[in-house]
């Protein structure tokens, strides 16, 4: 429960940071999900039958996570604020029953049924989205570590001149993405300070 309550904070935190009032601007966030769902397919599974081809896990994990952002923000924008705690703990529930006790299914079917439950209701599913994990082979801690790196990365660069073009994503001959995943490896993502000190870890690292 903690992980995602956690999540939807940082969702809630850089939304803000886009627009303060993200909320009552109803932005379509699950047309975001189909349409990532259908990327991950297009882009990085063997769904091509007429040529050779492998499913490519780290990527497709890296669209797991973008979609976990814009699912995050679709369940905020439902709720019309953070969920309390108590329904925290039920979605969290509902996600971890799908983890714990169903077979995986495919990895496309897996995204294609997310798609479908999603252009459906218009709305967040949780349940369609546990399933593309388990279909993925990714735990909630692998999703909460990727999801809290790639969420922090995002606020590091609005802060630093981002939108402005005056953000450096070089930093000493590497690009941040690969200082981020450093980070990711050193760091205790049990922490309840993993966020923060993931922060700092990128500004120690940041050409001054």
């Amino acid at each position: 429960m903690n992980q995602l309550k956690t999540m939807l904070q940082l969702q809630d935190e850089i939304n803000r940071k886009i627009n303060h009032n993200w909320i009552e601007l109803d932005r379509p966030w699950f047309r975001a999900v189909w349409l990532e769902a259908a990327e991950a397919v297009n882009d990085h599974c063997d769904w091509k039958w007429w040529k050779h081809g492998s499913d490519n896990r780290e990527q497709i994990v890296l669209e797991v996570v973008d979609i976990a952002h814009f699912l995050w923000a679709q369940l905020i924008q439902d709720c019309g604020e953070i969920p309390q705690d108590e329904a925290v703990i039920g979605f969290a529930r509902q996600m971890q029953g799908v983890l714990d006790s169903e077979q995986p299914m495919g990895i496309i079917e897996a995204f294609e049924a997310l798609a479908h439950a999603t252009l459906g209701s218009r709305s967040a599913e949780l349940e369609a989205f546990a399933r593309v994990m388990l279909a993925v082979g990714m735990s909630f801690d692998e999703l909460y570590r990727s999801y809290v790196g790639k969420n922090i990365l995002n606020r590091f660069r609005q802060d630093h001149g981002y939108k402005t073009g005056e953000y450096q994503k070089q930093w000493q001959g590497r690009e941040d993405n690969e200082h981020l995943t450093e980070l990711l490896l050193e760091l205790d993502a049990s922490r309840d300070s993993f966020s923060h000190d993931l922060y700092q870890g990128l500004a120690s690292r940041y050409p001054k």
